[in-house]
């Protein structure tokens, strides 16, 4: 049987109401507008495809919906982003003392020196007791200067208050009225906490309710000692990605991504709404990222939104009936448009965010809505550019669940489990070679499964412990759709990580 291609159509999201199919209609091409001129624009792509190589059913298929966003760089000036509300919490506890806090105190001086004077920014310090040591300010120079001085005064103390910390972030940012900015807190610790709420689930639900009302959560893990494992969890409920920071080199890719990268932001607070088909049976969703369930419908937090990378979401679905073409899903993108502003001094006798409010017009439009999609699954195993993209995000989530699983058969000392494992990974990944679904780009984007089964058979040491935290970080922004940096290679795990692999047998299988 030939494959009919998958289509897919714009359509309205809510059948059910008409009054609803009108008000999508007139705002399907929303766009937020400064003087006239469009700026961004919020997309939400589908793409569905049968992956058989990998051992479904004809009544399996996959749904990847990508979403993305368009900004008008060329109407504000080149160097506007959307302002930030900021606030950088440092562990100070005797668990960091040494290099790991000249590391953190490193890293928090360097994105402060990053912001703009339209950023709002406050410091927390913290030991067994939190406490402000920046309060919220403009990031102009004379606060700069005073958070400089700050820093340079900080030293460490005893006990962990990691919520507490966090406490005192929401609290700084909760003070600010900056219609437009993105609220983001970064926590930078080694990720033991002693005091507090010390117990990872009553951390998560803390940091969730966060995020429900619009506050992101990233952590910096800093130095040899992470515990990774409580890190993802926290930057997960929060909506963030978890950087690993070993040493001053890897300082820059925490500025780019928490500073720099809101340059390209176009909506936060975005989230997919999915409506299944009744032919529809069941369907899951394969990235881990915050879902609603109601009846028929899904709900999933996407978070930020920007131009420069497309945020994923992968769908496995069941249907009733495979041997007949169906429209299986409708969805569509919502959020909150962020208009960048070209970054200035502050103008003299505003309070906080005083001239953003004055500034911003009560007929701007903020709320961000997406075209919508029919997703339509076709007889067959879909067209070949979807059936591609579908596999090399099926294949990057499953790799990465075959290496998570490796590591904790080496935590419990199963080398039989780890190769076994890792063994998968490869039958996988040669799978989608033999099917021509795998392109170069994403083949170098895969980490090195030789040189990971070698240092999880090896001896146990730094080496090892310090590619785990590396490749933690790297499986929790890859699970949440958020890598967005440079594609994770092979390279990446190998040379900066693991000094007692011979080069020469790098790439080599393992016997």
């Amino acid at each position: 049987m030939s494959s009919v291609p998958a289509t897919i159509l714009c359509s309205a999201w809510d059948r059910e109401k008409e009054r609803t199919h009108s008000l999508l209609r007139a705002t399907y091409r929303t766009q937020v507008s400064i003087e006239g001129t469009p700026l961004s624009k919020l997309t939400v792509e589908a793409f569905v495809a049968r992956i058989p190589e990998i051992g479904t059913s004809p009544r399996h298929a996959f749904v990847l919906f990508e979403l993305g966003g368009t900004l008008d760089t060329a109407a504000v000036a080149d160097n506007a982003r959307a302002p930030l509300c900021m606030a950088l919490a440092i562990d100070a506890s005797s668990s960091m003392a040494g290099e790991r806090f000249a590391l953190a105190v490193q890293a928090a001086r360097d994105v402060i020196d990053a912001l703009g004077p339209d950023d709002r920014f406050a410091v927390i310090v913290f030991d067994r007791l939190a406490r402000t040591v920046c309060t919220p300010s403009a990031a102009d120079d004379e606060a700069k200067s005073e958070a400089r001085r700050a820093l340079d005064r900080l030293r460490t103390g005893v006990g962990t208050n990691l919520s507490g910390a966090w406490r005192e972030c929401d609290d700084a940012l909760s003070r600010w009225m900056i219609p437009n900015a993105a609220r983001r807190i970064v926590l930078l610790t080694d990720g033991l906490p002693s005091h507090g709420e010390v117990e990872p689930e009553a951390l998560r639900r803390m940091v969730s309710e966060g995020l429900r009302r619009g506050v992101e959560t990233n952590v910096v893990g800093v130095g040899d000692g992470v515990d990774e494992r409580l890190c993802a969890l926290v930057a997960s409920a929060g909506g963030g990605r978890f950087h690993y920071l070993r040493d001053g080199a890897q300082v820059r890719s925490v500025i780019a991504y928490e500073v720099e990268g809101s340059r390209a932001l176009v909506a936060k607070d975005v989230s997919l709404s999915v409506a299944f088909g009744a032919n529809v049976l069941r369907a899951e969703v394969l990235h881990k990222l915050p879902c609603r369930p109601d009846g028929r419908n899904m709900d999933i937090s996407i978070g930020p939104v920007t131009s420069e990378s497309l945020r994923g979401v992968l769908v496995q679905i069941e249907v009733e009936d495979p041997t007949v073409s169906q429209t299986v899903a409708e969805a569509l993108a919502r959020g909150n448009f962020v208009h960048p502003s070209p970054q200035r001094a502050t103008a003299a006798g505003f309070a906080l965010g005083a001239r953003a409010l004055l500034e911003a017009s009560a007929s701007d439009a903020r709320a961000a809505l997406s075209p919508g999609v029919v997703v339509n699954l076709a007889q067959g195993l879909g067209d070949y550019p979807s059936r591609a993209k579908v596999a090399q995000s099926v294949l990057l989530l499953r790799t990465s669940s075959e290496i998570r699983s490796a590591w904790d058969a080496c935590e419990r000392q199963d080398p039989v489990a780890v190769k076994r494992r890792l063994s998968r990974a490869r039958t996988l990944r040669q799978q989608m070679i033999s099917a021509k679904l795998l392109d170069d780009e994403t083949a170098q984007a895969l980490p090195d499964l030789d040189v990971l089964e070698k240092m999880m058979l090896g001896p146990s040491g730094e080496a090892q412990s310090s590619l785990r935290r590396a490749w933690t970080a790297h499986d929790h922004n890859t699970s949440i759709s958020r890598v967005v940096a440079a594609p994770v290679t092979g390279a990446m795990f190998a040379v900066p990580l693991i000094a007692d692999v011979n080069p020469d047998d790098r790439g080599k299988p393992t016997q």
